[in-house]
């Protein structure tokens, strides 16, 4: 199970299981759900004659993820510590692949009067983005500690370039686009612990 925050402001978590048939390598599958802290983009306007305001129903959904996650794990030899040789320390490094369940994702827009004080929704349309990435790629480095061959703790590093607001990203409505911070790389540190058995 991971923890972690990247350079979009979004925290995730992702239980796992490891599959490690012999050593050095093993194939890992998970689930991947990701949220960013505060809402950080801009889609909302007024439609052409002025009239009415509109806005994302939902705010706190724009940047959620589930996704499906797998990798390639490689393990380095272990360098064991403690008088009874109880600790093992190794670096674990898992390129592989990001999968979001739904790709192009559908919001609901609010239409309000166009008036200080009036936030009662009096109309209300869905629109769906298309064209959206539905693979992002990305490679994990970790410190590993096993203790007793049983409990792990991990404390890694990951490059990818998966992008949080993909699923939005080419959504337009009423000559807007959505506009979001993007980043060529996201980057993204991980705690976790694990049961070996």
């Amino acid at each position: 199970m991971y923890a972690s925050f990247d350079n979009y402001g979004c925290w995730s978590v992702e239980p796992s299981v490891t599959f490690r048939p012999v050593c050095y390598a093993g194939v890992s599958v998970g689930m991947f759900y990701s949220r960013p802290f505060v809402a950080d983009y801009s889609f909302n306007g007024v439609t052409s004659d002025n009239r009415l305001r509109w806005s994302v129903e939902d705010v706190e959904s724009i940047g959620e993820i589930f996704a499906f996650r797998s990798s390639l794990s490689l393990f380095t030899p272990p360098v064991l510590l403690g008088s009874d040789k109880e600790y093992a320390l190794y670096l674990t490094v898992s390129p592989g692949a990001t999968v979001p369940f739904v790709a192009d994702r559908r919001v609901v827009i609010d239409y309000y009067p166009n008036q200080a004080g009036a936030w009662t929704a009096i109309h209300q349309e869905s629109v769906k983005n298309r064209g959206a990435r539905k693979v992002f790629w990305h490679i994990r480095t970790a410190l590993t500690l096993e203790v007793d061959e049983h409990l792990v703790f991990l404390l890694a590093y990951t490059c990818s370039d998966f992008d949080p607001y993909a699923s939005f990203r080419n959504l337009v409505w009423e000559g807007r686009c959505f506009e979001a911070k993007k980043h060529r790389l996201s980057h993204m540190v991980s705690i976790g612990i694990g049961i070996r058995f």
